[in-house]
């Protein structure tokens, strides 16, 4: 097993380097495993590891996706405890609402938070063929995925949304079926080309300039294009450090009724870092 004891007196880069987590962050999680396990009204049977070592078993597993044989070795688990371990570590940080996204506006006045402008963008995760290849087979991607939309704060870096479908669902689908009309009608929108036709339901929407057939962009939609690509290179940043966890970035081997969550979690942790 690895010696925690040693892994949290390394530095806070070295830490976050082997979890992909800064240690405060680390910290949050374990209060709250704490006050889950203080809350508790039945006992029932003790895990054969300490907190501190469940929640590292899970960065682990997220981290590095190894099989679970192989990490429940490295534990000295067996590999059907090392995947309740994680499941367990899951819900509980997800009900715990310590890493829940600000999907609505926060309490308090509006006016006090600048909403000027979001970022949206969608990224896809590969799978191992399904049996139902049509429902999952991405053209984009040419391979079956799991794709997830992402909704971040222009201004802030904040991760405000995260909302998941199956491969074959279009960009601009996936956010008609989620329109995030939660946001203050005054926002504005920077989209990609994925995004064509956005504009007919929310006005306020920049999306590239498309080349017109046979001829050639004009040199002021060229920059307006580059501008553009400058902003929204804070959404790709954000989709980047969502899949410093493998577990999302690689082929998706566990069951996709649990991606949304992750995905979720994963994005509420990356918030958390950025008050670190």
């Amino acid at each position: 097993m690895p010696n925690i004891a040693k892994l949290l007196e390394q530095s806070d880069a070295g830490f976050k380097r082997y979890t992909g987590i800064h240690k405060a962050t680390f910290e949050k999680m374990l209060e709250a495993m704490q006050e889950h396990e203080a809350s508790k009204t039945k006992s029932g049977r003790p895990s054969e590891l300490s907190l501190e070592a469940q929640i590292l078993l899970a960065l682990t597993y997220w981290r590095e996706y190894r099989t679970l044989y192989h990490i429940g070795v490295d534990f000295n688990v067996h590999e059907s405890s090392a995947s309740r371990i994680v499941r367990r570590v899951e819900d509980i940080l997800i009900h715990s609402g310590r890493f829940d996204l600000p999907r609505k506006l926060p309490h308090g006045k509006p006016e006090d938070i600048n909403w000027s402008a979001v970022i949206i963008d969608a990224t896809e995760t590969p799978i191992e063929r399904p049996k139902n290849q049509k429902q999952y087979y991405s053209g984009k991607k040419k391979q079956h995925t799991l794709k997830a939309q992402v909704i971040v704060h222009w201004q802030t870096g904040l991760i405000l949304d995260v909302q998941t479908c199956n491969g074959s669902v279009h960009d601009f689908s996936l956010y008609k079926q989620t329109c995030p009309d939660w946001l203050p009608k005054n926002t504005s929108y920077l989209a990609d080309s994925g995004y064509q036709g956005i504009a007919k339901l929310h006005d306020q929407t920049f999306i590239p300039f498309k080349k017109p057939k046979g001829g050639e962009l004009l040199a002021l939609c060229k920059q307006a294009n580059q501008y553009l690509a400058k902003c929204r290179i804070l959404v790709e940043h954000k989709i980047g450090l969502i899949k410093l966890f493998k577990i999302v970035a690689e082929r998706y081997r566990n069951r996709r009724q649990r991606y949304d969550l992750r995905m979720k979690l994963f994005a509420g942790l990356v918030n958390l870092e950025l008050n670190i």
